[in-house]
């Protein structure tokens, strides 16, 4: 049976995360229901990630397997004819059939987005958090090389998670004031954070960026974030940010 690779494109605003949930819309079980309407059978779909409730991605990947004679380019057409607005595949062709998506994957950047517009621009609202205190990009800087290297996350991570192991290896935290993409707002003043590790924690970029702007706030000391890698308390980390702002930007395979 055929095993098909889907690149994926998302606004999670509307949705309860990624991963199918009994009665909330998530990504994972609106691409399925899409796929079972097409071929008449259950189909399931494994993404490279659960994004959380709320979280955006620019290319999410997952994999499926296919028995139906529907090639993959009339078949993009079909699913993105099914789905909503905010959900579109990119991208699908066959693999080998022992691809995985999240197995596979060997890094996965994040991209966090800040307004730091005075009055925040209607138009990325929903894509970014606003926040116009002033902050130390010095320090900032300094948050970013600290996380970098291998460093065990657990103080990161949020409660009730199963995960075995809390150690990751961030391979660069950037921090730039410019907007890299596209936008048609008059308003440019945004400040990003991207993440690229070999695996993130749930909700881990979101607590990452919470006490990194804390700290630059002059709200929280520098040497919390040492701290809380140092000893996995989460008294040294900052409320985690709104779900809004971050973006899958890409998985590396």
């Amino acid at each position: 049976m055929p095993r098909l690779k889907a690149v994926i494109a998302y606004d999670g605003t509307d949705f309860y995360g990624w991963q199918t949930q009994r009665e909330e819309p998530t990504i994972q079980s609106t691409l399925e229901q899409a796929l079972e309407q097409i071929c008449r059978k259950p189909v399931s779909v494994m993404g490279a990630g659960r994004t959380d409730s709320g979280v955006h991605a620019f290319a999410q990947v997952a994999h499926f397997d296919w028995d139906h004679s529907l090639s993959p380019d009339r078949l993009i057409l079909g699913i993105n004819a099914i789905v909503p607005f905010s959900i579109r595949v990119l991208q699908l062709e066959e693999v080998h059939p022992e691809f995985h998506a999240r197995f596979d994957a060997k890094s996965k950047l994040y991209l966090y987005r800040i307004d730091r517009n005075r009055n925040f621009d209607p138009f990325h609202f929903r894509y970014s958090l606003h926040y116009y205190s002033p902050l130390d990009l010095d320090l900032l800087h300094q948050c970013a090389k600290l996380l970098e290297g291998e460093h065990d996350f657990k103080a990161f991570q949020a409660s009730g998670t199963d995960v075995v192991g809390t150690r990751r290896t961030v391979f660069q935290v950037e921090i730039s004031n410019s907007l890299e993409f596209p936008t048609f707002s008059a308003q440019g003043n945004f400040l990003m954070f991207r993440f690229h590790a070999t695996g993130f924690l749930r909700k881990m970029i979101r607590f990452l960026t919470g006490t990194m702007l804390e700290i630059g706030s002059g709200r929280r000391p520098f040497e919390h974030l040492s701290l809380a890698l140092e000893t996995g308390d989460r008294d040294y980390v900052g409320v985690p940010v709104a779900a809004r702002g971050l973006f899958l930007e890409k998985v590396i395979y």
